[in-house]
């Protein structure tokens, strides 16, 4: 089985195969159900491609996803997960949406995801970031962030990051929101970075 394809408009629940006995899976289009529950780590399918299972009810933790070198699109938006795991050696990565769910803690570590272009956790519940996480992504296009409980600590970190990612490899145009959460400051570095980011490399970075 290469294509799982599953669709009925909010008429089926109840939790998503565990697809083992499936290693040449490559497509799961499941969106628009009512499928509940938590998700498997699509361990057992190693060729997997592309995965949409955005608007159910899905819960719980995104699981921790490794070694997924064929995965390059995800989109588990408008569900009720609540937190994410980690995300190792996903390295064809490219679109990655999990907004509006109820995620906290931690945006992920990226830097497993050395293609990704698109980034979207918007309104969610996300407080804290770690140095390094979106360094060294310079396929980076889109970035939304905005709506969730990040801290200045965090948005600073952010914005060093964006810079150091755009020292990696200088571009314009790539598009970031980070309003809604706390506005950067209390290092006038940090700010400097951030007008240069804005000013001189052309990236739109949105801010409170």
């Amino acid at each position: 089985m290469i294509y799982w394809w599953f669709r009925t408009y909010g008429k089926t629940t109840g939790p998503l195969p565990l697809f083992t006995g499936c290693p040449n899976l490559r497509y799961i289009l499941a969106l628009s159900n009512a499928f509940t529950g938590n998700l498997p780590n699509f361990g057992t399918t190693p060729l997997i491609y592309y995965i949409n299972l955005s608007n159910n009810n899905f819960s719980g933790n995104i699981p921790s996803l490794t070694n997924l070198t064929n995965l390059r699109y995800l989109y588990l938006q408008g569900n009720d997960f609540t937190s994410l795991g980690t995300f190792s050696n996903l390295s064809r990565l490219e679109f990655f949406y999990a907004y509006s769910n109820n995620l906290s803690g931690s945006i992920p570590d990226f830097s497993g995801c050395s293609k990704i272009q698109r980034i979207y956790l918007y309104n969610n519940q996300l407080s804290d970031y770690a140095n390094g996480s979106l360094s060294t992504n310079t396929s980076l296009r889109f970035l939304y962030l905005q709506n969730n409980n990040l801290s200045q600590s965090s948005i600073n970190k952010i914005i060093e990051d964006l810079f150091t990612n755009f020292e990696n490899f200088e571009r314009s145009g790539v598009i970031v929101n980070l309003t809604n959460n706390t506005a950067p400051g209390g290092n006038d570095e940090v700010l400097e970075k951030l007008d240069y980011l804005r000013q001189v490399a052309k990236w739109s970075i949105s801010t409170d």
